[in-house]
């Protein structure tokens, strides 16, 4: 096993996801997706079993994964209206949808997809980030989220570089870093695409960027937090 791979076990990295679908079938299509042991993840078929699941849990959440229909007159967009303010959610959407799916940004989904199996490599892709993103900020909603997601667009390797991409000083982004969970520019660096190499695995090791998520990761274990 990969030395990074095993330490991130025994540190306890975990990106916590719901799946929510009324389609059982799919659901467990979708879950076999995500392969890396650093994945922790429920399902639920329904409305009530996903509302239970989220009070559940005394986790962080990082990334809920949700149908648009879940049947019976109810909506993924029904989970998004009781919790407001988690931001990190992907909604599925079949193409008959697919006005709803507007509704769904408006109200802070993050992504949208259709139930295309075309897509999946890239609904994984897109899932990895989102669960970075999660646990940088543990789970929870931030106004600078527009900052942190500058990270999902290209890949960062200095302050000065964030700090441009952000239109901001790198003084201003130390203070909204120190906001947060990891409270330093380069800390967050680490976390998010430590976090991201560990989740994606096997697409991105054939990437130019691999050597720097590795020292991403390497630093991140090195002052490790779950």
């Amino acid at each position: 096993m990969n030395a990074s791979l095993s330490a991130a076990d025994s540190a306890g990295i975990k990106a916590n996801i719901l799946l929510v679908d009324d389609d059982r079938s799919l659901l467990r299509s979708v879950s076999k997706l995500f392969t890396s042991p650093n994945f922790s993840i429920a399902t639920a078929d329904s409305l009530p079993d996903a509302i239970a699941k989220i009070k559940a849990s005394s986790a962080p959440w990082h990334c809920w994964v949700l149908d648009i229909d879940l049947g019976e007159g109810q909506s993924g967009l029904d989970i998004m209206s009781a919790y407001p303010n988690f931001p990190f959610v992907v909604i599925l959407s079949g193409m008959q949808s697919m006005h709803i799916a507007s509704e769904a940004i408006a109200k802070g989904a993050l992504c949208v997809f259709d139930k295309n199996p075309d897509l999946l490599n890239t609904l994984l892709d897109t899932v990895c980030k989102v669960c970075a993103l999660g646990y940088v900020l543990g789970g929870t909603a931030t106004q600078h989220l527009s900052v942190y997601r500058l990270l999902e667009k290209s890949v960062v390797k200095s302050s000065d570089e964030w700090a441009k991409l952000a239109c901001m000083t790198t003084r201003h982004l130390h203070r909204i870093c120190a906001l947060h969970a990891f409270h330093g520019i380069r800390s967050t660096l680490d976390a998010y695409y430590g976090v991201y190499s560990l989740l994606a695995g096997a697409s991105v090791k054939s990437g130019g960027d691999m050597e720097y998520f590795q020292t991403c990761l390497q630093g991140l274990l090195s002052g490790c937090r779950p």
